[in-house]
Order: structure tokens, then C-alpha cells, then sequence
């Protein structure tokens, strides 16, 4: 299903979820490979390189952003924006490797001179929090990883951790180590980028040929830092040692108490239980859906000048092919 759809879809599964709640929505629109839309959402400018994927990368980033958009209009006229701590993130790469020297053009760079330190600048993704009543949102230009989403949202949230084992630390902390490891080995740093068995200077941007003694000590801390989280979170994950851990304050849980078929009318029936003690948005709407509260249109219906330049074209072609 496309991210458009997607969205509009959730409220009425959203609007009937007792407050506070999570939920995690996975956009798949603005993946590969990242197909042209062919119907009323055609239109946006695609980019003019050899890799038809890459042409059409642009045009369903664009779709996806307008999706989130409306899905963020919608939070706000509900009443759930304000009250809502919303975390947005890439989970991996956009264009891969192998495409990115027909990329390079489209970011200021020379295909000839795209190496493995723009390859590595490539695995960068978005991490975004909006949290109530901060108005003075900013940029924090630190390094870290995927691992590092969860520690930093807890904090965010004033949750004590302490006893629980994490392997990623708070972005946000004073003391966190500015590292981001990478499955096969590879890692940035503020100072230095391994990639792919090549060492860079982050500041010059150009492989170091023969590193000082110092400078190959710092790198060899670091390479025993990520391999150490590696080793860490294999040994974890592949035989089930959270098991073992029993100081974390967390209750076990039984999967037979959670059920997601019907779930609409599961959501319906704890509303009617709970009564003036329900906490949804559709309970604090006077038992009112807010789906009307929604708005989505394509493409075209945004940008009607587009709409009106296909139909010409589609017309013209037509013409032809009579003659």
C-alpha cells in the first residue's frame, strides 16, 4: 500500500487507542525501486541520468514527504500532535553502491572522483523528534547509530534505564562516544571514516596512506570499540541472553493477551467499558470520528498545472496516432 493511503487508513485504529499509547508506522513508498508513478500522483520532476532509479528516487521522496505532511495536518487538527512524542528515521541507505557514481552529478560531485568516503556519507539517514512544548527545535550535529534511537528517546521521555541492557547510548548526553559502528566492521567518527578497508580524514575528505602513530592508535581504539559492540550484539542476539537477565523490572508478558484480529471492534468495546474514563481522541471528541479531519490529494490535485500539461500532452500523442 502506498504511504497516502497508509496514513489515512490508521485513524480509525488511532482515534480509538487509549491515551497514552505507541505505535509505529513503516512507510514503504520511497523505496526501491522507486518506480515513476504512472497515475494521478505523476508529475513531479524525475532526474535525467542513465539509472532509471535513481531518476525516479526524487519522485517518490517527494510523495512520501507530502504523505507524512498530511499525516502531520491531520495529528495536529486531532489533537493528538500536541500530545504526541513523534520520532521519524530511516532504517538504512537510499540508492545503493553500485548507483552511486550516476548520483554523484545530482550532489555537486564527479563521478570520477566518487570514492568510498561518499559511499560512507551515504549511510546516513534522518533522525527526527518532535516532542510537546519545545519550540526551539535545532540540528545536533553528533555522531551515532541506529542503535543509539532507542537510549535517546527513553531519556527523552524520563525513563530510568539504568537496569535495563542497552547497547546504544543517549544521543543527547554530554558522555555519549561519537561512534557509528556498521555490520561489516566499517565506522564513522567525528575525526575519521574506515570504509570498506580504507581510512579517511573527515576534515580533507581523502584517504590517509600512512597513518602517524598516534593517529593509528586512535583508530585502533576505535575499531576495538565497534568490534566489541559487534561481538556484543551477535553473542546477544544468537543465543538469547536476555534471558538470563532478570534485574530489568520488566514483567514478562503472555502473547495469548495480545490479539490484533478485529481489532477495531476490540478498540470500540474498551471505549464503551472504560466510559467517561476513556482516553481516546474519539471519546474526547464526543464519541465523534475525526477520519473528516483528514485531507489527501494527489499530485495533480496540488499542482493542477501539471494535470493540465499531462492531459495536453496525452492529447497531442493521440493526435499522432490517428495520423
Amino acid at each position: 500500500m502506498h504511504d497516502k493511503p497508509f496514513f489515512e487508513q490508521s485513524v480509525p485504529y488511532l482515534e480509538h487507542l487509549q491515551q497514552p499509547f505507541y505505535s509505529k508506522f513503516i512507510a514503504v513508498s520511497n523505496h526501491y525501486p522507486y518506480a515513476e508513478f504512472t497515475n494521478d500522483e505523476a508529475g513531479f520532476p524525475l532526474a535525467d541520468t542513465p539509472d532509471e532509479t535513481i531518476n525516479g528516487y526524487f519522485a517518490t521522496a517527494n510523495y512520501l514527504d507530502t504523505a507524512v505532511e498530511e499525516f502531520f495536518d491531520y495529528l495536529k487538527e486531532s489533537g493528538l500532535y500536541e500530545n504526541s512524542a513523534i520520532v521519524l528515521y530511516g532504517d538504512h541507505y537510499g540508492i545503493s553502491d553500485g548507483r552511486n557514481e550516476n548520483l554523484a552529478e545530482l550532489l555537486g560531485k564527479d563521478s570520477e572522483d566518487w570514492d568510498e568516503y561518499d559511499n560512507a556519507q551515504m549511510q546516513r539517514v534522518p533522525y527526527m523528534i518532535h516532542i510537546p512544548g519545545q519550540d526551539n527545535g535545532e540540528i545536533n550535529h553528533t555522531y551515532g547509530g541506529e542503535v543509539d534511537a532507542m537510549p535517546t528517546l527513553l531519556h527523552l521521555l524520563g525513563v530510568d534505564t539504568k537496569n535495563y541492557i542497552q547497547m546504544g547510548q543517549d544521543l543527547l548526553s554530554d558522555e555519549h562516544q561519537e561512534i557509528a559502528a556498521m555490520r561489516d566492521g566499517s565506522f564513522v567518527s567525528p575525526d575519521y571514516t574506515n570504509y570498506s578497508g580504507t581510512l579517511y580524514d573527515n576534515e580533507t575528505e581523502e584517504p590517509i596512506e600512512s597513518p602517524s602513530e598516534e593517529e593509528q592508535e586512535t583508530v585502533d581504539q576505535l575499531q576495538n570499540t565497534v568490534n566489541e559492540q559487534l561481538e556484543t550484539s551477535d553473542k546477544v542476539t544468537q543465543r538469547d541472553l536476555l534471558r538470563f537477565h532478570n534485574e530489568s523490572g520488566l514483567e514478562p508478558i503472555d502473547p495469548n493477551d495480545y490479539d490484533y484480529t478485529n481489532i477495531d471492534e476490540r478498540l470500540r468495546n474498551i471505549e464503551e467499558e472504560l466510559g467517561d474514563d476513556s482516553t481516546s481522541i474519539y471519546s474526547e471528541n464526543n464519541n465523534e470520528s475525526t477520519a473528516d479531519e483528514y485531507e489527501s490529494k494527489s499530485y495533480q490535485e496540488y499542482h493542477p498545472e501539471v494535470q493540465e500539461e499531462l492531459e495536453e500532452e496525452n492529447n497531442n500523442n493521440g493526435s499522432q496516432d490517428r495520423e
